[in-house]
């Protein structure tokens, strides 16, 4: 029997970064409140991931604006850069791809 991996992570770059070993707390969130779901339209959810002190605070969203005005609130309240990463995910023929969103995205996203 052949197995494939439901998920599959796409690399700009080499990624030389030593393993997360953090705790993690993860939420899910869409526009208007909490939820204890997270409905996905057009096969796509972003995953947004602000590493404090000793814990990785994780976030699901469906759909991208939200998760950039949350990167600009931990952006005003001192979180460093390199501690936050948006990712988007797309479900494809039983597989999750998972790609970072681009800072150039987010920029251009956080002027407009």
């Amino acid at each position: 029997m052949k197995k494939m991996s439901i998920l599959r992570r796409k690399k700009n770059k080499p990624d030389k970064k030593k393993k997360d070993t953090l705790p993690s707390k993860i939420r899910l969130r869409t526009k208007t409140s909490e939820v204890s779901k997270l409905d996905v339209d057009e096969s796509t959810f972003y995953i947004l991931v602000n590493r404090k002190d000793d814990l990785k605070e994780i976030t699901l969203y469906n759909e991208v604006k939200t998760p950039i005005i949350g990167i600009k609130e931990y952006l005003k309240s001192g979180v460093a850069v390199e501690n936050i990463e948006l990712m988007s995910v797309t479900i494809k023929e039983g597989t999750l791809e998972v790609e970072s969103v681009p800072w150039s995205k987010i920029a251009v996203e956080l002027i407009t």
